[in-house]
């Protein structure tokens, strides 16, 4: 009886805590410590039922001894059914206390191992037997298993799918409708439904939505508990989300029809807005509401309410409410019938407010929201936003370390000093969209891609007013040069296109680079040959992508590097043995050789393949060269690992850096240590056959300028049964086969 007691303290604690389990067993040394429940009587009496030796003092007073005793004398007195009853309430409650016990502290992996028992059917099982029981009994168990839904239920959508299919969802709705009154309602009630809402993939909410789950919360939005309140109105919100950006549309919300009709919109915006106590309440039912009627005009009762509450939310301390009070109000914006209302109330000094508070979070959305404004708006509206906005600060959003605070700062100073231009490249834009997605239009290319490179040579000179105009224009480029590659020739030419690309890159500020200014890049790579890859191996291409390696935007980086490293890669032989990379003392001279390094050394990045193509550009450049001391290894390394990579370009590129890294004796050791042998097993056993080929030459070249153990390497790591069936085709103008024809003949030579 005193470990019982001992171990009901112990569960006492981590129900009071939900934290890890205490060790009971050693001696405590200070007392655990308590995140949420204060100071009092429950917390001292917990603390004393986790100490053995006081628990068994307990026992010992006469007061508990009779207590005991009268208790059991009940218990054998009861009658049959209620021992039953009473039998199968201590089952329940027991297994709920170890389950929660279990639970506490569980990774998400453990708490999907939990649930693949079955235990949401046995979840589901203990609220229908709790439902026929008096409201006593009743109250604890539907309590405990909301306490154990709500732990299980995380960010491993799995856990949601076997929720669902047992009908403990069924359940929870009944309970949180009918079977508990309002004043019964607790947070971990309302929570636990909420749980499955808000790690629910789009098909799931989808599917709570059918199920009717939004319509059994409606009642609780009047509950006194705010966090009740509360989560009842993110549940019904939550399943409104029938795509992945609630904000970038203005089709009509395909639940609005059932809203209206079942009384949601009303509850939503009487008992929530209106009524409800708490901020989120009021701030999530807001986004709820504003997307039912996207594309729509707001009701003129709720439109005052809703978009004070808006602006009043952008100025939240809470960043998640400041970002999405901002995108609602956005959603309003896309309606020219709601811009009075938004205009009212000094919406100017607002903005103004923000757009000089540079840490504000809504920043970005804050700048398109002007934009949707300015450019849907009245003739007067626009004049107002040229004359009240504070322009100087919008420049200096165009220098903000957030890439997409820079774009759309751009934007809409285009549109406040071009909107003419900006509305003609609006047009070509949908209309490259249009062709693109197999519509029947004619597109004049060759008049769009001139006014392009108009666009951009006027705007390397002004690039804060026209920097929106030359993202658009490079939009509109990208996409003909690639659906258009006969005309890209002529716009490598004096004033060209391609031309014009890399002046602006030598003028641009490095800070103000983003992606929608470097994304062409990835295009022009995929519209050049190799012919024309192989001339931009040339100062006047690689200084501009030298100068922009300082930018802070990872996807402008990434994209810089993977050109630097395609064309880097390119050579014209010479018919010289161990031929160096022309650019490479260009790279050095110009300090691109540091930036590249340095870039290759941040381990900082989320994109990892930027590491990768730095590693590939120091190796294809230090060709026939050692590899500086201080980063040999670490460099030859990445190179090794790449052969791993799904990415098959990526993996042939490393093939051919090491290939050329094995032109050098110097780098040989670091080329060979390690399993090296499945690393060019890897390149050699490829589909890929530019990789299998560049696999075969690094073999050659570590044969032919190696020492005696580089042949064992290579001997180990080459198939030569694939090197034979390659060397024994009679093509010999392919490359490939020349290489495995000289790989065999080395092989027969050394063994």
């Amino acid at each position: 009886m005193s470990k019982d007691l001992q171990n009901f303290g112990a569960v006492l604690y981590v129900l009071a805590e939900l934290c890890d389990f205490p060790n009971v067993e050693e001696e405590q040394t200070h007392h655990p410590e308590f995140y949420r429940l204060p100071d009092g009587y429950i917390k001292q009496l917990i603390i004393t039922l986790l100490n053995l030796q006081t628990a068994q003092q307990l026992l010992d007073k006469s007061e508990i001894k009779e207590r005991i005793k009268i208790w059991q004398e009940i218990q054998t007195n009861q009658s049959s059914s209620i021992n039953s009853q009473q039998e199968q309430y201590s089952k329940f409650r027991s297994f709920l206390a170890q389950l929660l016990v279990e639970i506490a502290g569980a990774s998400i992996e453990q708490k999907v191992i939990i649930a693949q028992r079955g235990v949401f059917i046995e979840l589901s099982n203990i609220l229908k037997w709790a439902r026929q029981q008096n409201r006593n009994i009743a109250l604890h168990l539907q309590e405990w298993v909301c306490e154990v839904v709500e732990s299980l239920i995380c960010e491993y959508t799995y856990n949601v799918d076997l929720g669902i299919e047992s009908g403990i969802v069924s359940d929870l709705q009944q309970l949180l409708s009918k079977d508990l009154d309002l004043e019964d309602v607790k947070f971990v009630h309302a929570n636990a439904l909420k749980q499955f809402t808000f790690y629910s993939s789009i098909k799931h909410r989808e599917l709570l939505f059918e199920m009717g789950v939004s319509q059994s919360v409606l009642r609780n939005i009047k509950s006194q508990i705010v966090g009740v309140e509360e989560k009842s109105v993110v549940t019904i919100t939550n399943l409104f989300i029938y795509r992945m950006n609630m904000y970038n549309s203005i089709e009509p919300h395909p639940y609005y029809s059932v809203c209206q009709r079942d009384g949601i919109i009303d509850a939503l915006f009487y008992d929530g807005l209106l009524n409800g106590k708490g901020d989120k309440t009021k701030a999530i039912g807001t986004y709820g509401i504003v997307w039912l009627y996207n594309g729509k005009q707001l009701p003129e009762e709720m439109r005052p309410v809703i978009i004070r509450l808006l602006k009043t939310g952008m100025l939240s301390q809470d960043d998640i409410i400041s970002i999405n009070s901002s995108n609602t109000l956005n959603n309003l914006a896309q309606n020219i019938s709601n811009h009075t209302e938004i205009m009212k109330d000094d919406y100017l000094g607002l903005v103004n407010q923000i757009i000089s508070n540079n840490e504000s979070h809504c920043l970005s959305s804050l700048l398109k929201q002007i934009r949707i404004i300015f450019t849907i708006g009245t003739q007067q509206t626009r004049e107002v936003l040229r004359q009240q906005l504070v322009i100087s600060k919008i420049k200096e959003m165009t220098h903000h370390s957030n890439s997409n605070v820079i774009k759309n700062a751009f934007l809409l100073l285009s549109w406040l000093f071009n909107r003419d231009e900006m509305t003609k490249f609006d047009q070509y834009k949908k209309q490259v969209k249009e062709k693109k997605s197999g519509q029947q239009i004619n597109i004049n290319h060759i008049e769009i891609i001139k006014q392009c490179r108009i666009i951009i040579r006027e705007g390397i000179s002004n690039i804060d007013k026209k920097g929106g105009l030359i993202y658009f224009a490079f939009r509109v480029a990208q996409s003909l040069l690639s659906d258009h590659k006969e005309i890209v020739e002529q716009e490598f030419g004096e004033d060209g296109l391609i031309y014009l690309l890399f002046q602006f890159y030598q003028t641009i500020p490095p800070e103000q680079l983003i992606k929608g200014f470097t994304f062409i890049l990835v295009y022009l790579l995929d519209s050049v040959t190799e012919e024309q890859l192989l001339r931009m191996k040339h100062e006047k291409y690689i200084a501009p992508l030298i100068r922009i390696l300082g930018c802070k935007d990872e996807n402008s980086l990434l994209y810089i590097t993977l050109l630097i490293g395609n064309i880097v890669t390119k050579m014209k032989d010479n018919g010289h043995i161990q031929q160096q990379n022309d650019i490479y003392n260009f790279f050095e001279q110009s300090g691109g050789l540091v930036k590249i390094e340095e870039i290759f050394k941040n381990q900082s990045f989320k994109r990892k393949d930027i590491n990768q193509l730095a590693a590939i550009i120091i190796g294809s450049l230090h060709k026939s060269v050692k590899i500086p001391d201080e980063f040999r290894a670490s460099v030859i390394d990445s190179l090794k690992q790449m052969a791993q990579d799904e990415d098959e370009k990526i993996v042939n590129l490393s093939a051919l850096a090491l290939a050329w890294l094995a032109e050098c004796p110097d780098n040989h050791y670091d080329i060979l240590s390690g399993n090296f042998s499945s690393t060019l097993k890897k390149f050699i056993s490829g589909t890929y056959q530019q990789q299998v080929e560049n696999g075969m030459i690094l073999a050659l070249n570590l044969l032919k300028f190696g020492l005696v153990e580089s042949k064992e390497k290579v001997k180990e790591g080459v198939q030569w049964d694939i090197v034979r069936e390659y060397a024994y085709q009679d093509d010999e103008n392919e490359s490939y086969i020349l290489a495995a024809k000289l790989l065999n003949e080395w092989l027969v030579f050394i063994s």
